[in-house]
């Protein structure tokens, strides 16, 4: 169910490109929603560059926000979009594969208690109609972006599934575009889901080693422009050429163009 028939949210992830413009993100018109992935939401917060919405889809990834939310409970909080998988332990681990850092020092015990306390809790959506492509392909519908259905992960037009292992697609098709659709969006800018380059102040590569799931992912960039007029969203990017490999499949609009 869309909450919104008429919205712009800019999609912010760890990538360089959110790096590097973090100082312009409190430029934005008014009217814009900023949604953070994992560690952005307080990689941007130390800059003082708050975010209307937080998603994750790594437990570990979200342990220094929750913490944060946690410590802080008259502070404004985002708000927390996640699918019902993230809700247990027991439901995560149908879906992805828990790390041992996490699962064996009882970290994710923790995570999950952090995620029940009740200054975090009151600002979580799950959403009890997702789909996950990869494990659950049988329960979505032709059309993808009809009824109330919800879709993470993108069809592999070689293998007509999701296909690969846990983070063979990217985050921002897979996991951020479906919550987009799904708020009412219909244009979404990104910036820092370069699908390249180094990791928010961290001066190392997020791709190292991955330079086949770097390609490949352009792919399912590729098929959410093609999907256009059925999902009914407008997608750009406002990181430069030198920031990403996206080029030449998703448009280029400056963070300056969405200033109020």
């Amino acid at each position: 169910m869309k909450m919104d028939l008429h919205m712009r949210i800019i999609a912010l992830g760890t990538g360089e490109s959110c790096d590097h413009h973090s100082s312009k993100l409190n430029n934005l018109a008014p009217d814009i929603e900023k949604i953070a992935f994992h560690r952005a939401f307080m990689l941007l917060k130390e800059r003082g560059v708050d975010v209307d919405y937080w998603t994750w889809t790594d437990p570990d990834a979200a342990e220094s926000g929750l913490k944060w939310m946690v410590a802080n409970p008259t502070e404004k909080h985002p708000k927390i979009i996640l699918p019902y998988w993230s809700r247990s332990e027991s439901d995560i681990s149908k879906f992805y594969p828990i790390a041992s850092n996490l699962k064996f020092t009882g970290r994710i015990k923790e995570h999950f208690r952090l995620l029940n306390n009740e200054s975090v809790k009151k600002n979580i959506t799950f959403l009890d109609n997702a789909i996950n492509y990869v494990k659950q392909s049988s329960l979505a519908t032709d059309n993808r972006f009809s009824g109330n259905q919800i879709v993470f992960h993108t069809p592999n037009k070689k293998t007509g599934n999701g296909g690969q292992g846990y983070g063979a697609e990217n985050v921002f098709t897979r996991h951020l575009l479906p919550i987009c659709h799904y708020l009412g969006a219909n244009e979404v800018y990104n910036l820092g889901l370069d699908n390249q380059g180094l990791g928010f102040n961290r001066g190392v590569s997020q791709w190292k080693g991955q330079s086949h799931e770097v390609n490949e992912s352009l792919g399912y960039f590729k098929q959410w422009m093609e999907w256009d007029k059925e999902h009914n969203m407008k997608i750009y990017r406002c990181m430069e050429d030198k920031f990403t490999n996206l080029g030449d499949i998703v448009p280029y609009k400056p963070l300056e163009d969405l200033y109020e």
